[in-house]
């Protein structure tokens, strides 16, 4: 009779499991969004420029490894003139951003996680530990839809957002500032002025401004806050990689 006989096993590749991001399990933020994306990036501290984001990578589903986008992220100014020209305040560097970071209830980073973060030069030296950075995930809405040709199926799907955020207290106003990393590759940077106007800028004298109180009688100075960013680069791919800027005229 005949006999048969199986041949060795072959093993299955595995896929490489993803590098870490070179910076210790305190200093690192990864998360994959139900979508199926990850995101991975350290983060470290500043005493001007407060929250600084390095080695940020995106792994959409499909992909075998992350794939580099910035080597550091963080903000680089906020440039605040006063419409009177009395004053021009440099809050990064001139006001102390880095060094007012505030602390965070757990109320205001819903679903996520605050970590402890060391001041450096705190305004405060005794409390300069400060519960102050929340990362968590957000639900943003479609992330794409589309009606079938036929019949009466939709093709849709609800996108997710890993959000990274400080609140920072400069004089009277309180900057949050948000790094909002989407699950299909778009990177947001948002910064928001809360808090209190300041009374001592209150001037109806030249009739400009915002009316405040009763009657309208006080005016809290026009002023705005311009905010720049400082992002450098570290794109996976050929060292000629470059940024390119398209321009659109509109004929008559």
């Amino acid at each position: 009779g005949a006999t048969t006989a199986a041949g060795p096993a072959v093993a299955q590749p595995k896929a490489a499991p993803a590098p870490a991001p070179d910076c210790s399990a305190a200093y690192r933020i990864e998360q994959k969004l139900a979508t199926g994306t990850t995101w991975r990036m350290c983060w470290h501290y500043e005493s001007e420029a407060g929250l600084v984001l390095e080695d940020i990578s995106y792994q959409p589903p499909g992909e075998t490894a992350p794939i580099k986008v910035l080597s550091t992220a963080k903000l680089a100014q906020i440039d605040v003139p006063y419409d009177d020209g009395s004053v021009e305040y440099s809050d990064l560097t001139g006001a102390g951003f880095g060094q007012g970071l505030m602390n965070m209830a757990p109320t205001e980073c819903p679903g996520g996680t605050i970590k402890t973060v060391k001041v450096p030069e705190a305004w405060d030296p005794q409390h300069a530990n400060v519960k102050g950075l929340c990362t968590t995930t957000r639900s943003r809405g479609h992330a794409y839809r589309m009606q079938a040709d036929t019949g009466n199926k939709v093709f849709q799907k609800q996108g997710k957002d890993l959000l990274v955020y400080t609140v920072n207290k400069v004089g009277w106003y309180e900057y949050i500032t948000e790094w909002r990393f989407q699950d299909d590759g778009t990177l947001n940077m948002n910064v928001g002025a809360t808090g209190s106007l300041s009374p001592g800028d209150y001037d109806a004298g030249d009739g400009r401004g915002w009316p405040l109180g009763k009657g309208a009688k006080d005016y809290a100075t026009s002023h705005s806050h311009n905010v720049f960013w400082r992002l450098n680069f570290g794109l996976d791919g050929s060292s000629k990689a470059k940024v390119e800027q398209y321009d659109s005229t509109v004929s008559p």
